[in-house]
C-alpha cells in the first residue's frame, strides 16, 4: 500500500454533509474523471467509522482496500469519499476527531478534501435530513441539544469548521489539505472540478455536469 501512494497519493474527501458530496461522488469522482473510489459509502463507514475504538485495526483496514488498489485503473487516483468521515451530525460529530486519526494512521500521505457550506443553510438542511429519516423532534427541540448524561444530540459547534480543518491540517500538513465551499460549487462546477484535479493529481476534467445530485 505504501508503494502505491508514493506514486499516487490517496484523495480522502471527509464532507461535510449536506456540502454537494453526493455530486462530487456520483459526477466527479468517476473513472472518465480521473477518480477510483476504493470503497462506497457504507463500506467506508464498515470499514473506518464503525469498528469499536479498542478494536480497530488498521491492517484489517489496509487488506480490506488492497483488492480495490490492485484494480486501479491506469492514469486513476485512489480514492475515498463519505460525509460520514467528518462525523454524524446527528449525534454532535462527536467522532470527528477519531476518524481524523484513523485516517492518519492508516492513510498517513493521503491529501484531504473537506467541502463546506454557509452555516445557517447547513443546519437547516440537516434539520430537514432528520425529518426526512423519521425524527420527530421539533426544530427548537432538535436544535436545543438537552440530553440525558451519555446520550448524544446535534452540537451547533460542528459547524465551526476551522476546527476540524485545522486538526487536519496538524495531522496531515496545510498543503495537504484542500477546502471547497459548497456555493463555489453552486457558482462553477467545472471550476471547482478543476481545483479538485490540479490538488490531487487527477487529470484536468474534459466536461462535469452541474446538475444537482441527490
Amino acid at each position: 500500500m505504501d508503494s502505491v501512494r508514493a506514486e499516487r497519493p490517496l484523495l480522502i474527501h471527509i464532507g461535510y454533509h449536506k456540502t454537494g458530496t453526493t455530486w462530487f461522488q456520483r459526477r466527479l469522482f468517476v473513472p472518465e474523471n480521473g477518480y477510483f473510489q476504493l470503497l462506497d459509502h457504507q463500506e467506508i463507514f464498515e470499514t473506518l467509522v464503525r469498528p469499536y475504538p479498542l478494536a480497530f485495526d488498521p491492517e484489517e483496514v489496509a487488506a480490506r482496500i488492497a483488492g480495490p488498489l490492485a484494480r486501479l485503473p491506469e492514469g486513476c487516483v485512489p480514492m475515498l469519499s463519505s460525509e460520514i468521515l467528518s462525523g454524524n451530525p446527528f449525534f454532535g460529530a462527536r467522532d470527528c476527531l477519531l476518524c481524523a486519526e484513523r485516517l492518519k494512521t492508516c492513510f498517513p500521505t493521503a491529501r484531504i478534501l473537506i467541502t463546506i457550506r454557509e452555516q445557517i443553510a447547513a443546519i437547516v438542511s440537516t434539520y430537514m435530513q432528520y425529518l426526512r429519516r423519521a425524527g420527530t423532534l421539533s426544530p427548537q427541540d432538535f436544535y436545543d441539544a438537552r440530553v440525558e448524561p451519555g446520550y448524544g444530540a446535534f452540537d451547533h459547534r460542528h459547524f465551526q469548521y476551522d476546527r476540524l480543518v485545522a486538526e487536519y491540517r496538524r495531522l496531515f500538513g496545510a498543503g495537504d489539505v484542500l477546502v471547497v465551499t459548497n456555493e463555489a460549487l453552486a457558482t462553477d462546477a467545472m471550476a471547482v472540478a478543476t481545483e479538485v484535479a490540479t490538488f490531487s493529481g487527477a487529470a484536468l476534467p474534459r466536461q462535469v455536469s452541474s446538475t444537482r445530485v441527490g
